[in-house]
């Protein structure tokens, strides 16, 4: 990009976009009160691993599974702690991190986590609401990952009065004041 192509975007009042592992420093994350105002704060999109996803590794699976490259495990575990110490340091969590197969309680401190972005905007992904492990579409895979095939496990009225979901929710409105 051209060095002032973000300033130019902002100008025009286009508003960039804060995904949450891409917000990095060093080894460790980016506090979200330090992402950029003028952008819309979420915690994947489509084409990266949901929270759960990630922090079980179901995106390594993927990758390792298809013989495409990426992060391996160990990598994976550095990665966990780093976030997990990102979210106890926004305030989205004082728990303990919890173990690799704990989807669900990632996905709760991610909500309440993007919560505290500067952004303008917060958008928590449906499938992050629903501690989803798998992401809609997996780039470079046309049949060999269902890509926009998954269905919801429910209706939406369903889903929508799960408690777990209700949480996740209600811990990024609480965040965001």
């Amino acid at each position: 990009m051209p060095p002032d192509f973000g300033a130019r975007l902002t100008a025009a009042g286009i508003a960039g976009l804060r995904v949450m592992w891409f917000e990095r420093g060093g080894a460790g994350f980016t506090p979200p009160a330090a992402w950029t105002r003028e952008a819309v704060a979420m915690t994947t999109t489509h084409d990266l691993p949901t929270v759960a996803g990630w922090w079980m590794g179901r995106d390594i699976e993927w990758r390792a599974r298809l013989g495409m490259q990426g992060d391996g495990p160990a990598e994976r575990a550095q990665d966990r702690t780093a976030l997990w110490a990102a979210f106890q340091k926004s305030g989205a969590t004082a728990a303990p991190e919890p173990p690799a197969h704990d989807g669900a309680m990632a996905s709760y401190a991610a909500a309440a986590h993007l919560g505290r972005a500067a952004c303008l905007l917060a958008l928590l992904p449906m499938e992050d609401a629903l501690s989803q492990p798998e992401q809609p579409n997996l780039p470079g895979t046309t049949t060999e990952h269902p890509n926009w095939r998954r269905r919801l496990p429910g209706d939406a009225a369903a889903l929508f009065a799960r408690a777990d979901i209700e949480a996740r929710l209600a811990a990024l409105a609480v965040a965001r004041g």
